[in-house]
C-alpha cells in the first residue's frame, strides 16, 4: 500500500518474484517523473489517490482500476491493457495507448488540448451511464482553441453526460462549430447534456461529434443570509447579464412561490433588489431566475434557515411598506393584544391597538402608525 509518493525516475521496470500478480494499492501519489521510454508497473493497481505521467509511458501491463482519486497525464503518457476509471476523473494532454471505460468522469486537455487514445492495434473508449465528458470551449481550433479526444483506428461507445464550458474568455459566434471527439466508428449516442453558460446544438456522425455554438445562457447570481430572525426583512440581491443578446427579465421565488415577478429588461450587468420578510422557522429557500431575448432562463439558489426568539419575547420585524411589524413565538391556541406607549414614564398609557394574527405558534402584528410617529413601545398580553 502506498500513503505517500512513489516516484518512478525513469524507463524502469517493476515486477515480483514468485507467482500470482501483487496488488499495489495507491492511496497517495505514484508517478513517473523523468525517461523519455516506457516505465513498465507490473503489479495489479488500485488507485483512489494521485497516477501522474510526467514523461514518456507509465505502463500498466496488468489491471488498472481506480475507484476515487485522478489519473493524470502531465505532460507523459499512459499505456497498457485497460484503463478502468470507476470513480474519480481521467484528465489531462496526451496519449493513452489502452482502452479506456469511463463510469466517473473524463476530461481531454490540461486547459485546453489533445487527449488521444491510440495504439499500434486498435483501442476503444466505452463509457457508461454514469459517465462525464467535460470539454472547454476556448476557440474555433480544435486543440489549441477547444478540447478534442481522439479515438484512432478505434470505437467510441457514447453513453452518459457531455459537458462543453467556455474557457479563456471565448464567446462563441451562432453557427460556430466545434469538433470534440474524432473516432473510426462508433456506438451509441449522447443524450444528456450540460451547457452551464453557453447553449451547443450536438452532430454525432459516425466519425466525429460537433458541437454548433447557439445561444449563451444569461447569467444570474443570488445572495441572502444564511440564517435570519423571522419576520425581519432581509435583501436579496443578483446581478444579471447575458453575453450575446439581453435579460428580459427577472423573477425573485420563495421555495415555489412568486416574490417578484417578471422585472423586465435589467441592464447587462446591473445589480437588482428586492426585500422580504418571512414569519416562519424553517429552512427556505430562495431563487432568481433570469430570461434572456431568446427564451433561455438560469436559476440561482440561497438556502436560508429561518430562527425565533425565546416564548413570549417579542421581536421587532421593522418598517415595512405597510407599517411596523411585531412578531413573538406564543403558545399555540393563545390570543395575543398588543399594546402601544409612547412615554415610558407614564404606564398608565398602554393603549391595545389589536389583536395579534397567530399562525403556527407565530403571532405576528403590523402597526400602520408605527413609522409615522416618534419612539413607540410595545407589549403583547394573552386574551
Amino acid at each position: 500500500n502506498n500513503y505517500g509518493t512513489f516516484d518512478i525516475q525513469g524507463d524502469l521496470g517493476t515486477g515480483f518474484i514468485g507467482g500470482g500478480i501483487p496488488v499495489f494499492n495507491n492511496a497517495g501519489t505514484l508517478r513517473k517523473s523523468a525517461g523519455v521510454g516506457a516505465a513498465s508497473f507490473g503489479f495489479t493497481v488500485n488507485n483512489t489517490g494521485t497516477v501522474r505521467s510526467q514523461s514518456g509511458y507509465l505502463s500498466f501491463p496488468q489491471s488498472y482500476v481506480q475507484t476515487a482519486g485522478s489519473t493524470e497525464l502531465a505532460g507523459g503518457n499512459f499505456s497498457g491493457v485497460l484503463l478502468d476509471i470507476q470513480g474519480g476523473a481521467l484528465s489531462g494532454a496526451g496519449n493513452v495507448a489502452a482502452n479506456v471505460r469511463n463510469a466517473a468522469s473524463v476530461a481531454p486537455g490540461t486547459g485546453v488540448g489533445l487527449l488521444t487514445i491510440s495504439n499500434n492495434v486498435a483501442q476503444t473508449y466505452t463509457s457508461t451511464a454514469a459517465s462525464l465528458l467535460t470539454f472547454q470551449i476556448g476557440g474555433i481550433t480544435p486543440v489549441t482553441g477547444h478540447d478534442q479526444l481522439r479515438v484512432n483506428n478505434g470505437t467510441a461507445t457514447l453513453v452518459g453526460t457531455l459537458r462543453a464550458e467556455l474557457a479563456n474568455g471565448h464567446i462563441p459566434t451562432p453557427g460556430n462549430a466545434y469538433t470534440v471527439m474524432t473516432f473510426t466508428a462508433r456506438s451509441g449516442t449522447f443524450t444528456n447534456f450540460d451547457f452551464p453558460d453557453y447553449l451547443f446544438g450536438v452532430v454525432q456522425t459516425t466519425t466525429n461529434v460537433i458541437l454548433i455554438a447557439s445561444n449563451a445562457l444569461p447569467t444570474v447570481t443570488l445572495s441572502a443570509p444564511g440564517t435570519q430572525l423571522v419576520c425581519n426583512a432581509v435583501q436579496l440581491v443578483s446581478r444579471v447579464n447575458d453575453l450575446d443578446g439581453t435579460v428580459t427579465n427577472l423573477s425573485w421565488y420563495l421555495n415555489t412561490s412568486t416574490l417578484v415577478s417578471s422585472l423586465n429588461n435589467p441592464p447587462n450587468g446591473s445589480t437588482q433588489k428586492v426585500s422580504v420578510s418571512y414569519d416562519f422557522p424553517s429552512t427556505v429557500t430562495f431563487s432568481a431566475v433570469a430570461k434572456d431575448n431568446s427564451g433561455n432562463a438560469k436559476t440561482a439558489s440561497v438556502d436560508t434557515v429561518y430562527y425565533t426568539l425565546p416564548l413570549h419575547v417579542l421581536n421587532l420585524g421593522g418598517k415595512l411598506t405597510n407599517g411596523f411589524k411585531i412578531c413573538m413565538l406564543g403558545q399555540a391556541g393563545t390570543n395575543y393584544d398588543v399594546l402601544v406607549n409612547t412615554n415610558l414614564n407614564f404606564p398608565s398609557n398602554w393603549t391595545a391597538i389589536g389583536v395579534m394574527e397567530n399562525t403556527n405558534g407565530i403571532a405576528r402584528f403590523t402597526d400602520p402608525a408605527g413609522t409615522n410617529f416618534g419612539p413607540r413601545y410595545y407589549r403583547a398580553r394573552r386574551q
